[in-house]
């Protein structure tokens, strides 16, 4: 039994907006990478903005964080100066086009490197009659942009492309935005955000994070049982669909009193599921298919090869060494199980990310021995991972 860590997800936007109303307390805790890193930037920039500082010239660190480079950067857009974003070769190898494309339309002068942004801003001055968002690869160059949306002196409308991904994290964005107080429209491919808006609360409280309930409950689904409190009975994060998958798995699940309780019972079923609103799931899920009875089909999620990793690309090596019998899709993957798997030791590298750690980590507790490298990589949502699930690494 016990609390997982606040959301990173939440908890980074949360974050951008305390930068602009520093009174805003948020109450949720969480010791992963990516919100120590937003931690330590919002805190730098309201400290210098207290002291009356110029902004000029300013670095902020992004490390292998996403969410930070993509919501700081248009918070830094709207003070005047200089600004270095810097991070991982591999935060920037991910697609950052569509970032500079909207900071430009703001008004901002970009250069990205190999392993850092500049930005030159006088703030944020529309460049035409609305944002218009081209690329679908990732919904998080809008919630960047809708994040740091407060106290405009003008209205601003945003047109997204019919088919962008992850779309439910956007959804996630503007529900937060509008439980905070931001009078926003969204409309088909259209956001409109009027001028001058203010928040209306002065505390936010942050849910667990799903993905890392996702990970625990998937290792009760195959060795025990697990407790887990402080779960909403509605949550805004789409990762809480997967609630419903282990339903749909067989696996004992029940809710009460914000506590969610999960067992293994009996045999699991294959499943299909459509991830294109919670890819994040896709490589503990793939693993735990291989206990499951039957042909499990994955798909919807062919952005997955723009994470941290090219994550179909990489579960597909972790389980083909465990011995799974699998079939790769463009959007996903095919798993036949339930997996004869291997007992030899192999070695894997989750190559920087923490979902395949963790996809290895409930591969571990249901017996199959890994040599597992860089097992800290989970730092970067939860570094109470491996203890959590009671492997040693």
């Amino acid at each position: 039994m016990g609390r997982l860590p606040a959301s990173k997800s939440l908890m980074n936007r949360a974050l951008i907006v305390q930068s602009h109303f520093p009174e805003l307390e948020v109450d949720g805790k969480s010791q992963c990478d990516d919100v120590v890193l937003m931690e330590k930037n919002v805190k730098g920039l309201n400290f210098k903005k207290a002291q009356g500082a110029p902004l000029l010239e300013a670095e902020f660190d992004c490390g292998h964080a996403g969410t930070v480079l993509r919501f700081l950067a248009p918070r830094l857009a709207k003070e005047k100066g200089v600004f270095v974003l810097k991070g991982s070769r591999r935060l920037f190898s991910r697609p950052q086009g569509p970032l500079i494309t909207v900071l430009g339309q703001l008004g901002s002068i970009c250069e990205l490197k190999e392993d850092r942004l500049i930005i030159k801003t006088d703030g944020w001055h529309l460049m035409g009659d609305a944002l218009h968002l081209t690329s679908n690869v990732s919904s998080q160059f809008a919630s960047g942009v809708l994040l740091s949306a407060w106290s405009l002196p003008f209205e601003i409308y945003m047109s997204l492309p019919a088919d962008l991904n992850s779309k439910s994290y956007l959804k996630m964005t503007v529900k937060l935005l509008k439980q905070l107080g931001m009078n926003l429209t969204w409309r088909e491919n259209e956001i409109y955000v009027p001028p001058k808006q203010q928040i209306n609360t002065h505390k936010i409280s942050i849910e667990p994070d799903m993905s890392s309930a996702f990970a625990v409950a998937s290792v009760a689904a195959i060795s025990g049982e697990a407790i887990l409190l402080g779960i909403p009975e509605k949550s805004l994060q789409p990762d809480s669909v997967f609630v419903n998958i282990l339903t749909r798995m067989g696996v004992g699940v029940s809710t009460s009193s914000q506590k969610l309780t999960v067992k293994k019972s009996g045999e699991l079923k294959a499943v299909e599921v459509d991830l294109n609103d919670s890819p994040d799931l896709f490589p503990v899920l793939a693993s735990l298919c291989c206990f499951a009875h039957g042909r499990s089909r994955l798909y919807g999620a062919a952005h997955l090869k723009h994470k941290e990793s090219d994550r179909i690309k990489k579960t597909a090596e972790l389980l083909r060494l465990a011995g799974a019998n699998i079939k790769i899709l463009d959007d996903g993957m095919e798993i036949q199980g339930p997996t004869q798997f291997s007992t030899d030791t192999f070695k894997f590298d989750p190559d920087e990310d923490h979902r395949l750690a963790m996809a290895a980590g409930l591969l571990m507790t249901g017996g199959v021995r890994i040599d597992l490298v860089d097992p800290e990589v989970v730092n970067k949502s939860f570094p109470e991972f491996f203890q959590s699930i009671g492997v040693s690494v």
